[in-house]
């Protein structure tokens, strides 16, 4: 599935804060006392990356609570908060006594809950088919985005999401054609989408099977199963047909709305049925959104 260009976004931010910093130990092995020298050294000198390695080196070497945390410091001063996380992690199991355990615990608290920024906008240095400003923007379901509603100059108009980690499917749908993305994002991270339309194609009705391989959905015999569909039908009622891992499951039951209007239908399974299965053998429960986009 082509998906829209996506490129990591380096937002400006405020000069991180020096990272806090645990002393040498005692007692360290030679070789990763001689590491753990290198990181502080690298460290003094303003060498982000070149003590991580150092600090990484001496904690493969003997594994001590001071080194995990100072790389754990080092990892968020670098918006790795992943990274961050696990060493956070490290240290307190490596330090189960810590005096500062209550506080490191918050602050892993706080770093997977912190959210990133998704920047959807239109290409800057060329016209594009998809105007992004007459189109609707659902992300995950959401409508973040109506005709009409974006400011900014033509080549600047765009939206912004706050988003947290997980899995994001991001749709953008005008009269005439739509564009669409899947994509996962870590914690605290920023994204940027540039729109970039699809041929020319309208319909009355746009779906999409996120988060599943092995859900079929079928409307008049077209399939709108893992990837977004836009087809066009006849105004009025209709039942989409789901089959899931071979079973035929209720349908669903729709309006296709009438002249330019769009009914848009994302459909996702809230469970996970993995063989050897419990249970009688079914259907999953599905999350089905329904939206009519009005042009």
């Amino acid at each position: 599935m082509r998906t829209l260009a996506c490129v990591v976004l380096l937002l400006a931010t405020a000069a991180s804060a020096e990272p806090k910093r645990k002393a040498a130990p005692d007692k360290l092995e030679k070789a990763a006392g001689e590491a753990f020298a290198k990181a502080m050294d690298a460290q003094d000198r303003g060498k982000a990356d070149e003590a991580a390695r150092h600090y990484q080196t001496s904690l493969t070497l003997a594994a001590h609570p001071n080194t995990a945390f100072n790389l754990a410091e080092l990892y968020v001063a670098k918006k790795k908060l992943r990274d961050a996380i696990v060493h956070y992690e490290l240290y307190l199991a490596l330090s189960p006594e810590a005096a500062d355990r209550t506080a490191v615990r918050a602050l892993i608290g706080e770093l997977t809950a912190r959210r990133g920024t998704l920047w959807i906008h239109e290409p800057a240095k060329e016209a594009s088919v998809l105007d992004l400003g007459a189109a609707y923007v659902i992300v995950n379901g959401e409508i973040v985005s109506r005709p009409g509603t974006l400011k900014g100059s033509a080549k600047q108009q765009g939206v912004k999401h706050p988003v947290l980690r997980g899995y994001y499917h991001v749709d953008v749908i005008s009269p005439v054609t739509y564009d669409d993305v899947d994509f996962r994002l870590d914690y605290g991270e920023d994204r940027e989408l540039e729109t970039s339309a699809r041929k020319p194609l309208v319909g009355n009705i746009f779906g999409r099977v996120s988060d599943a391989d092995d859900i079929d959905l079928t409307l008049n015999g077209v399939g709108l199963d893992r990837s977004s569909t836009r087809i066009q039908v006849k105004p009025g009622k209709h039942w989409i047909k789901v089959h899931d891992r071979g079973f035929e499951c209720t349908p669903i039951e729709i309006d296709a709305p009438k002249g330019e209007n769009v009914l848009y239908i994302r459909v996702v399974p809230t469970e996970i049925l993995d063989a050897p299965r419990e249970g009688p053998e079914r259907c999953r429960k599905l999350s089905i959104v329904k939206h009519v986009l009005k042009f």
